[in-house]
């Protein structure tokens, strides 16, 4: 089983927090015996949105690969997600409600678009909805990931909702890594959710706010797992 830990660093942007991001998860990648890749825009004939998917290039030579964002911070002792998640699941965590109050932020129109545009009789949405910041993925994902030829188009996270709308329409099984494996901003309204993002096996910082706003928190929280022999 030949393994893939690998980050994408799209923008002179991202160079901001990779001092942090990156040797943690190059550490992760060697305790756990899976390679590590920094990948930049592999696709220049696809916008930035799109190149996460282009991993799917690497099942050329890899049986499974975990996906992470530029902006994820791997705790030391983050258990080997290969071992976590079956080969057979799609490991993903679930967002679907962290909205509050909000709605779905429009995420049920991007499901009904999809099946409206392919086609599909529409079955009703089943209100999960999966970040792709971390994904643990294996050669049998590669429908649900590829990039189409019909470059589809849900909401501004497009790549996010072609991935959502495949894993809905195909049922295909996904293990919800939850905020344990990816700790985003957006998981704090989730029940049992804890407040401290550092209580996390994986930080994802994502969010509407620039790179360098994060760097100061990043920063710290590396500081306060570094002090604890994380």
């Amino acid at each position: 089983m030949k393994t893939l830990v690998v980050t994408f660093v799209l923008s002179e942007e991202c160079t901001l927090i990779t001092p942090w991001t990156l040797p943690r998860q190059q550490a992760y990648a060697r305790r756990i015996g899976a390679d590590h890749m920094v990948r930049g825009i592999a696709r220049p004939d696809l916008e930035l949105f799109w190149q996460r998917l282009t991993a799917t290039e690497l099942f050329a030579v890899y049986d499974r690969i975990l996906i992470l964002d530029a902006d994820t911070l791997v705790r030391g002792d983050c258990p080997d997600l290969f071992e976590v998640v079956p080969p057979d699941l799609l490991g993903m965590a679930n967002e679907a409600h962290s909205c509050g109050e909000g709605g779905d932020n429009g995420r049920r129109q991007a499901m009904i678009d999809y099946y409206r545009d392919h086609e599909l009789p529409w079955e009703g949405w089943s209100g999960n909805y999966y970040n792709v910041g971390v994904m643990v993925t294996g050669r049998c994902h590669v429908p649900v990931l590829e990039i189409p030829d019909n470059l589809w188009r849900g909401r501004e996270m497009l790549e996010q909702d072609l991935v959502n709308a495949r894993i809905h329409a195909g049922a295909v099984p996904v293990y919800n890594l939850g905020w344990q494996y990816n700790r985003m901003p957006a998981l704090v309204n989730l029940p049992g959710t804890p407040a401290d993002p550092r209580e996390a096996y994986i930080i994802h910082y994502a969010g509407g706010s620039p790179f360098e706003a994060r760097v100061p928190v990043m920063s710290a929280d590396d500081a306060a797992w570094k002090g604890l022999g994380l």
